[in-house]
């Protein structure tokens, strides 16, 4: 998997030579055609999900991929720590994940995985 411009921090796990999942990439490929997954948090202020989903979807849409899930995580920052306003200043007395980060990926992974399970 390559990609051509890739500007924020994302999280790629690559398995099977087909399986991606990308948190908060910015500036997706239109030539991204495997599985993927793409995660936001509703309070991220550096990677605002409003602004970002609908490229990463006309991106995907333009490459072909029809296997993508693009999700908007409430009350999550940047980091997809529960949060309450999302700042960066906030994030040092941040406790926990918000719980739908991990129910999401195990989900997706559960799904494209062979041999996956929770």
């Amino acid at each position: 998997m390559r990609a051509d411009r890739t500007t924020a921090l994302a999280i790629a796990l690559v398995g099977a030579g087909f399986v991606a999942i990308l948190i908060a990439w910015v500036g997706v490929s239109a030539t991204l055609t495997v599985p993927t997954l793409a995660i936001w948090g509703s309070l991220d202020n550096n990677i605002v999900a409003d602004r970002n989903t609908p490229a990463w979807e006309d991106a995907l849409k333009a490459a072909g991929n029809r296997d993508y899930a693009l999700v908007v995580l409430s009350q999550a920052n940047h980091a997809m720590l529960e949060a309450t306003v999302g700042s960066n200043a906030e994030t040092k007395s941040l406790q926990r994940f918000v719980p739908a980060y991990f129910t999401t990926v195990h989900d997706w992974l559960a799904k494209h995985l062979r041999g996956y399970s929770r």
